[in-house]
């Protein structure tokens, strides 16, 4: 399921996510859909932002091709941390994924209120975060943010 990226940049992935394991699962479920994938992560809302480049007017903004939020973190609220996110113009068109393990069904009409692009359950494993792979693939190709020809090798 990796990403044919012979003639591609490398995607750039920030993930706020206060779980340590759970950045590893991300982290190495992505890297293995593509090798050259640059994931950062941060530990709480407000480094998100501050990630972003949002923390300071004037200051010159870090733009990714995907977010990955966890719902609950510290510090800043995940649904908090897109709202403030989407107001930017020069990152509205960054898609935004929601995670998180206990999400109510307000909780996932809020986040595609305010426009992220979609909201998966933790992943407990791997394996778990794999089977997104694909929606992840899919949310990318209907990004502003990524080339179109974006597509996964057999």
């Amino acid at each position: 399921m990796a990403r044919d990226n012979s003639s591609q940049s490398a995607l750039k992935i920030l993930v706020a996510e206060d779980s340590s394991s759970d950045v590893f699962i991300i982290s190495r479920g992505l890297t293995e859909f593509d090798q050259r994938c640059r994931v950062t992560a941060v530990n709480d809302g407000e480094a998100l932002l501050e990630a972003l480049g949002l923390d300071s007017p004037g200051q010159a903004l870090n733009v990714p091709d995907l977010i990955i939020i966890d719902l609950y973190m510290p510090k800043l609220y995940g649904l908090q941390a897109l709202k403030v996110i989407k107001r930017e113009p020069q990152l509205a068109g960054v898609p935004c994924i929601m995670i998180s393990s206990y999400a109510t069904a307000s909780d996932r009409r809020e986040a595609a209120r305010l426009g992220a692009a979609g909201f998966f359950d933790k992943p407990e494993s791997l394996a778990d975060f794999r089977k997104n792979i694909r929606s992840i693939e899919s949310i990318l190709l209907r990004s502003d943010s990524r080339r179109a020809d974006c597509h996964c090798g057999s």
